[in-house]
């Protein structure tokens, strides 16, 4: 067996280094929440290559002396804690005495700080292996450091880093949660010497909200509070209708600070059971005000992760405050209702999704229900069942349709029972991975744009997804610094709800767990499209459509399943109803 001996203070400090910085923005995380604590009114970030290559991070605040500039990037150096009781009142975003020495072990280091009580500032170099050097500098109070070449002394670490996108990605989404938790402070982020956003200090987190999500959603937020002494509760919850495929429009603080707990996105999950659609998301800002001592937010050395000390109190009292003020509201959407002739618009899809299908078939009176595909030239349609008489395969009655939502059907071997949103979904998605096979989709172009507020990272997620979402016909482009203006969506959707559609789309961009191939991602979005496309269940449907819907769908492959995997078929076979009935 070795033996054992104590590591180099060099190996050592870069393993302490690997639990506090995992990526670019874990440095921008940990030298922000400094300048909150340093009571900054303003904060500016600026990366290079995603953070790779260069950070600066530069605040307003209170600055430091030259003796606490010194120690600063010492382990275990805080200003924050004193005792082993001060872990269990933690009132500050940072407190570990951690992160600039873990920064400064894998990274050069240039920091300038000035003492809002000192005449003048100093400035220090730190590149590992060399000594720090200490020299005076000029700066108004405050303090900004640099960091440069992430990694640059663990090259096997700095090769897990993604690319610049998304790690630029990373920063951006928590800054905004930043923006988002603190609204007194204005905050940017500037991108290889471009801004990506810049959030000026506002008076409520509404307002916040606003700059990121846009005025509608802001105004329509329903904000509510409540709870006891020690645990008090505030939300701002969007209606329903604004709901989401993913939870990433899910922010929740504890003291300000972001988290990500599964006790509080199970309360918030359970607060709005049976106001959403299965596998929507509400989006929501909670923020927890607890006593620093009924929770722990030393679990991790990203502070990210929490413990409180009774979870089930903190989950039932977040649950009640949430739920009373969902179950008073009237969130009612304003709609305009169909004329008595019309169809609904996702059902009229379907005769036009199919048009192309009847073009070349020559039409006779009452054989709109024959079936199997379009009769060549010299050929006939056979029956394939032994009913007496000319007439259709399917005739009047052979084909129903069920609470709106199923397509009941005889076949040769039993009953049928298809699920019509998950049939042309599946069609749809066919019609579309052809084409693209084939060629890019051609784009139907919009009288007037389709303007949607976004939030710096969708931005970056839609800017990222440039040649995809143009194969697949739509056209995107800035339209001011928050917002974007589709010019196009694919010919072959017809009429969709394009609101809904571009939130989903955007939606589905920023959630992607890194980088996709491009056949990835358009497989993910073609799925999406016909998701949103396809017929739904409740739509009513003419017996018309519902036997194009089926004859569609004999030319299309792997119909069993839609393009999530759900099946669209279950049969009953004549077999089983005999036996049930004790005909066998």
């Amino acid at each position: 067996m070795p033996e054992i001996s104590v590591l180099p203070a060099e190996v050592a400090e870069k393993i302490a280094a690997g639990e506090v910085i995992e990526r670019p923005v874990s440095i921008v995380k940990e030298l922000v929440e400094n300048c909150i604590d340093a009571g900054a009114a303003s904060i500016r970030v600026e990366v290079e290559k995603g953070g790779k290559a260069m950070i600066r991070v530069a605040d307003d605040g209170c600055g430091m002396t030259r003796d606490d500039f010194q120690l600063a990037f010492t382990r275990h150096a805080t200003s924050k804690i004193r005792t082993i009781d001060d872990l269990f009142n933690i009132r500050t975003m940072g407190f570990r005495g951690e992160a600039l020495a873990s920064v400064a072990a894998v990274a050069r280091v240039n920091a300038v700080t000035r003492s809002t009580d000192d005449e003048s500032g100093w400035e220090i170099t730190i590149e590992p292996p060399e000594a720090p050097a200490l020299r005076s500098a000029g700066r108004g109070p405050g303090t900004t450091i640099e960091v440069r070449d992430l990694f640059f002394n663990i090259p096997a670490r700095r090769k897990f880093l993604k690319r610049d996108e998304t790690e630029l990605g990373h920063i951006t989404r928590y800054l905004q949660a930043v923006a988002l938790a603190f609204p007194g402070i204005s905050i940017s982020l500037v991108s290889n010497a471009r801004k990506v956003f810049s959030a000026p200090a506002v008076e409520s987190v509404r307002r916040r909200v606003a700059a990121f999500y846009g005025e509608d959603l802001a105004e329509d937020l329903l904000e509510t509070e409540g709870g006891g002494e020690g645990l008090r509760v505030y939300a701002l919850l969007a209606p329903p209708f604004y709901s989401r495929v993913n939870s990433y429009s899910q922010y929740v603080y504890v003291n300000d600070r972001f988290v990500r707990d599964r006790v509080l996105q199970s309360a918030v999950s359970q607060s709005f059971r049976g106001l959403l659609e299965q596998r929507r998301f509400p989006i929501v800002f909670l923020y927890i005000t607890i006593a620093p001592q009924e929770v722990d937010v030393n679990v991790h050395p990203t502070k990210m992760e929490i413990r409180f000390r009774n979870a089930s109190s903190v989950r039932s009292t977040v649950v009640a405050v949430l739920s009373q003020a969902l179950l008073k509201a009237d969130f009612v959407p304003t709609i305009t209702a169909p004329g008595p002739a019309s169809l609904s618009p996702r059902a009229d899809n379907i005769r036009r999704s199919i048009e192309a299908f009847y073009e070349n078939r020559v039409a006779q009176p009452g054989d709109f229900h024959a079936a199997g595909p379009p009769a060549r030239p010299g050929e006939q349609n056979l029956p394939l069942s032994t009913s007496p008489g000319p007439g259709p395969v399917y005739p009047s009655g052979s084909l129903m349709q069920v609470r709106g939502t199923y397509i009941v059907q005889e076949t040769g071997e039993g009953i049928a029972i298809i699920d019509q949103h998950a049939l042309h979904e599946r069609i749809l998605y066919s019609q579309i991975r052809r084409r693209l096979d084939a060629g890019n989709l051609q784009g139907q172009r919009l009288l007037v744009p389709e303007v949607v507020d976004v939030t710096p990272a969708e931005r970056l997620a839609l800017e990222t997804a440039h040649e995809a979402l143009l194969k697949l016909g739509i056209d995107v482009e800035l339209f001011g610094e928050d917002a974007v203006a589709f010019h196009s969506f694919p010919a072959v959707l017809g009429d969709v709800n394009r609101e809904r559609l571009t939130r989903d789309l955007i939606s589905d961009l920023v959630q992607a767990r890194g980088p996709r191939s491009l056949d990835d991602a358009l497989t993910a979005l073609a799925a999406l499209l016909a998701c949103h496309s396809a017929v739904r269940a409740g739509d009513s449907l003419s017996p018309e459509e519902l036997d194009a819907l089926l004859r569609k769908a004999e030319e299309t492959e792997a119909r069993y399943a839609c393009p999530h995997g759900r099946p669209t078929k279950l049969v009953l076979t004549f077999d089983e109803l005999e036996r049930r009935f004790k005909r066998k």
